[in-house]
């Protein structure tokens, strides 16, 4: 392999080549934000699941999952650098997706070169969901989905998630919000069935097989949550950062060196084409299995004893619960959003495998880090996402 010419490149290659892509992410933007470490690991995550996620699927899962864990980051406004974490993730899942079209998906005839950067551009915009009405999510995903160029992979990236959240407190919308976020979640498909009134559109449509991912963020939690929140069951499936200002480690002054900045932007931008690059291979590689799934995605298969660990912690926090619900007769909102544990950790050591694995030959993505050793934490390998 010829050595990189470029002085950057090499710097980039000899000082962040040993770390897998989410580490890598994390080391890359503490240099940018003085953001949480918990923050940036999770952002880290959200890159890996929504970019390289969409070629795989879990094997022996019911229900074929995908490896799409969803975070909502919280913290006290400002301090935190809770949407500077969120914008540097969209800049890297931009350039990186940027990249990937331009080499999937050629000019069409007679198509100006101003033409075709548009409509790539468009493709990108259209992937990426932030906020609005039920009937306004549900409209852009069904357009997005049925055009010319059909998108099938979504990002939310909600800036102030809590609106979210408040709007599913009203009697007349909960049960939209809700639903449509659940099938989201899923790649379920569905109708909304709903009224005609005004020359309204009376149905609806959700396609099936959307792979959805989330990096969300909002203020503190007792601002929105609400215990019909995690009883519904839509809290279940995200997992909560939440850092306190006390818990934040790092400074960086808010005037750097702009040299410094423009760097670490740079260096970001290396990352995104390291990441396209593992996206070209994966989609490659998954038509390998073509007759096996009903859409063309490379099995994250985890070895016996890796899988014995995490069936034993899943069946160690039923225990728990049950107890808990026997000793007080009920179970709490707490113990309630805990029962996402078991399908965060396999969502999560999925991920960190797609991150970890160099995608070149079909057998690397067989799970066989020792990390789940380490099942008092969550993510596998720091023990930061889930306390």
């Amino acid at each position: 392999m010829s050595e990189p010419t470029d002085p950057l490149k090499r710097e980039y290659e000899e000082e962040y080549g040993g770390l897998d892509l989410i580490d890598k992410f994390v080391a890359i933007a503490s240099e940018y934000t003085d953001a949480p470490d918990d923050f940036l690991v999770a952002a880290g995550y959200h890159l890996v699941s929504s970019l390289l996620g969409r070629f795989t699927v879990i094997a022996g899962t019911p229900n074929d999952k995908r490896p799409n864990p969803w975070f909502l980051l919280s913290s006290v406004p400002g301090l935190m650098r809770r949407s500077t974490v969120v914008n540097l993730a969209e800049r890297v899942y931009r350039r990186a997706l940027r990249r990937f079209y331009e080499e999937t998906r050629p000019k069409k005839p007679g198509e100006s070169e101003a033409e075709y950067r548009e409509r790539i551009e468009k493709l990108i915009d259209d992937s990426i969901i932030e906020e609005g009405t039920v009937e306004g999510l549900t409209d852009h995903i069904e357009d997005a989905y049925g055009g010319e160029d059909r998108v099938k992979e979504f990002v939310i990236h909600s800036p102030e998630f809590g609106a979210v959240l408040s709007r599913m407190t009203e009697r007349h919308y909960q049960a939209g919000v809700l639903s449509l976020l659940s099938k989201l979640k899923y790649g379920e498909g569905g109708v909304q069935y709903l009224s005609r009134r005004r020359g309204q559109k009376g149905r609806r449509y959700i396609p099936r097989g959307l792979f959805v991912t989330m990096l969300a963020s909002m203020q503190e939690l007792e601002y929105y949550l609400k215990p019909e929140h995690v009883r519904q069951g839509l809290m279940r499936r995200i997992i909560v950062v939440f850092q306190r200002p006390s818990q934040k480690k790092r400074y960086l002054p808010p005037l750097l060196e702009e040299l410094e900045r423009e760097r670490a932007i740079k260096l970001l931008d290396l990352y995104a084409e390291e990441l396209a690059e593992k996206m070209l291979q994966l989609n490659e590689i998954r038509w390998y299995y073509a007759s096996v799934y009903e859409e063309p995605l490379v099995p994250i298969m985890f070895r016996h004893r890796v899988a014995r660990k995490i069936n034993a912690f899943a069946e160690r926090h039923e225990e728990l619960l049950k107890k808990a619900d026997e000793t007080y007769g009920k179970l709490d909102d707490i113990e309630l959003y805990k029962q996402g544990y078991a399908e965060w950790l396999i969502e999560l050591s999925a991920v960190r495998c797609l991150a970890r694995c160099q995608p070149t030959r079909i057998a690397c993505l067989l799970y066989t880090s020792d990390a789940a050793d380490e099942l008092d934490g969550v993510d596998l390998g720091g023990r930061r996402i889930i306390k």
